[in-house]
């Protein structure tokens, strides 16, 4: 039997040993499972996929040496090949046993360059595992040497005994596996350690950021390392099945400690099943919050948070000193949940009247600043204390409590149905305070019903009234006469003639007035009663002047009698609301006749 056949059998073998059965037949005992099959990679597939710009997945600057191993070719040796684990290693057993926890995963992205995966961004197919082969290094140092060598190669992500500092996003890919590589996976790099113990804990948290990035993208974990097909590549596999490198990291620092790489994914599978999904919920902020890098009062500042801001809070993040995992625009970091509310925390309120905010939760308390009745506050509805609320007005801090306010607009703009007589008191006894046209704006207090009036406000004098001698819409319309109109005593054809109205004359209609289809109408002192169509909102006597000399006709048609000639450049009184075939009405000199409009110009 051939490598390549082999591969191909070992490759099955390790397919069914990662995936977990999701049914069991009662009476055969067969078992099916399910896949991810658009996450399984393998090196076939890669090798032959076409339409790669493999340039972007080159560095930038590569010496010689470098070029001539982006050119090595695949060898598709078999290491350590593996079948399945049917018990976990001594050394996995000891890394469970000793609980180590797992890091925070500290962010220190770097400002290299940024080119999707081949599937598009966001989309790794995998992660490749190396270490930095440098027995004397530190995880800052490989950092501080990668961000000044990045041309030359970078990964996502550093880990050593105590932290893991992503350096790049992973949703972007990276140079750090050779051409053939870098367009499919999450790569990150083992900080070397000293001892056995630290090697232990490096191992254990490696194990988890794999773990924890193929859970974050719905990878299923599969071990490439000995069959070049999978989810889960050493370095090493890469050189042997992929080509474009020739590094055969992690496998001979592993060794070195008693370890392999067969073992170390067995540690990714346990760190996989253990990882719960996020669960994420919107929160509030309940006052300015400072966003902690890592989970203790002492790490550094990431980012503030305004109070009453909203952010995402996994709550399956909660550390053993209660932190959790926050996101406010983009920006994660960790806070304790009591500074947060599951509910919205601010909230808009307007004054009932003139109100005077407190420095303090008291009514001993010196003022801090006087809202005018109606003004829009910001209510924090989260610091009850004695009664009163937190109150910002202004950019300025105050307390009140909250039967001060309302939580919609207090202040509203009416306008007056017909004359309206407002009283000095909410009593139809009370003297009358002033009037009011028809038609006039007014604003109307919502927060002061007493007796079904309301206090109400005209030209700087308060009094008060019924709502519904108010409307919310304008009740006063400029319209303009089609044509001369009789207007009639009463809303009816058969009432008697009031008033006539010449063509063009300007009316005020009163929109609450309708009855059997006629409204009020006034024209100068005079009212009366016509229907809206016989008005037009837009002037209807518009000035033109004629483009040569035109015969005006008696009726609308070019067959009618010419009555009037019209001389180059005379001004004429067209009635743009007549059209009729085209023809307009138009006056010239006292002279009414039809013609089209094309032979004037309307005057400057």
């Amino acid at each position: 039997m051939n490598n390549k056949k082999i591969v191909t059998l070992i490759a099955t073998n390790l397919l069914l040993c990662s995936l977990t059965p999701i049914a069991v037949n009662a009476q055969t005992g067969e078992q099916t499972y399910q896949t991810q099959e658009n996450n399984i990679i393998d090196a076939n597939e890669i090798l032959n996929r076409t339409g790669i710009d493999e340039s972007i997945y080159t560095p930038s600057d590569q010496n010689s040496a470098d070029k001539i191993e982006a050119q090595s070719m695949p060898t598709q040796e078999q290491h350590d090949v593996y079948t399945s684990a049917r018990s976990v290693s001594n050394i996995n057993q000891y890394i469970i046993g000793k609980n180590y926890g797992n890091p925070v995963i500290e962010q220190q992205i770097k400002n290299f360059t940024r080119f999707n995966y081949a599937d598009g961004y966001g989309k790794p197919r995998g992660v490749v595992i190396h270490e930095t082969a440098n027995d004397n290094s530190t995880i800052t140092g490989e950092i501080n040497y990668m961000t000044q060598n990045w041309e030359n190669a970078f990964v996502h992500t550093f880990i050593d005994r105590d932290r893991i500092i992503q350096i790049h996003p992973t949703e972007n890919a990276v140079w750090g596996a050779g051409a053939k590589a870098n367009p499919y996976f999450v790569q990150f790099e083992l900080v070397r350690e000293k001892t056995q113990e630290n090697f232990y804990k490096s191992v254990n948290n490696d194990a988890y950021y794999a773990a924890y990035i193929l859970k974050q993208y719905g990878i299923t974990p599969v071990n490439a390392h000995n069959t070049g097909i999978g989810t889960v590549w050493s370095h090493d596999a890469v050189s042997r099945f992929l080509g474009g490198t020739t590094h055969t990291d992690p496998v001979g620092y592993f060794n070195k400690w008693g370890y392999n790489f067969n073992q170390f994914f067995e540690l990714i599978q346990q760190k996989y099943n253990e990882l719960t999904v996020p669960v994420y919920k919107v929160y509030y902020a309940k006052s300015t919050i400072s966003l902690r890098s890592m989970p203790n009062w002492n790490s550094s500042i990431v980012t503030s948070i305004p109070e009453g801001a909203s952010v995402s809070i996994d709550l399956n993040s909660k550390t053993s000193e209660q932190f959790y995992k926050v996101t406010y625009q983009g920006k994660t970091g960790w806070m304790k949940l009591d500074y947060f509310s599951s509910t919205s925390v601010l909230e808009d309120n307007y004054a009932k009247s003139t109100i005077n905010l407190r420095k303090s939760a008291t009514w001993d308390s010196e003022i801090a600043v006087a809202i005018p009745t109606g003004e829009k506050v910001s209510l924090n509805n989260t610091t009850l204390t004695n009664g009163f609320y937190k109150i910002t007005f202004n950019n300025q801090i105050g307390w009140m409590k909250k039967e001060y306010f309302s939580s919609t607009p207090v202040l509203e703009t009416y306008y007056a149905k017909d004359i309206v007589n407002l009283r000095k008191n909410a009593v139809w006894d009370s003297p009358i305070s002033i009037t009011i046209p028809a038609g006039e704006r007014i604003t109307l207090n919502n927060s002061t019903l007493t007796n079904g009036f309301y206090q109400i406000t005209y030209n700087n004098t308060t009094g008060w009234m019924k709502k519904d001698y108010f409307a919310d819409q304008p009740t006063i319309e400029l319209l303009y006469a089609k044509n001369e109109i009789y207007t009639r005593e009463s809303p009816s054809w058969d009432s008697p003639t009031s008033f006539s109205i010449p063509e063009g004359g300007q009316v005020s209609l009163n929109n609450t007035t309708p009855v059997n289809g006629f409204y009020k109408i006034t024209y100068g002192n005079s009212t009366a009663w016509m229907k809206k169509d016989y008005f037009s909102n837009k002037a209807v006597l518009v000035d033109y002047t004629a483009s040569s000399t035109v015969n005006l006709r008696k009726d609308a048609s070019w067959d009618s009698t010419v009555v009037k000639i019209v001389p180059n450049n005379a001004t004429v009184v067209v009635n743009i609301t007549s059209a009729s075939n085209d023809f307009y009405k138009i006056n010239y000199d006292g002279q009414v006749g039809w013609m089209k409009l094309s032979y004037f110009q309307i005057s400057k």
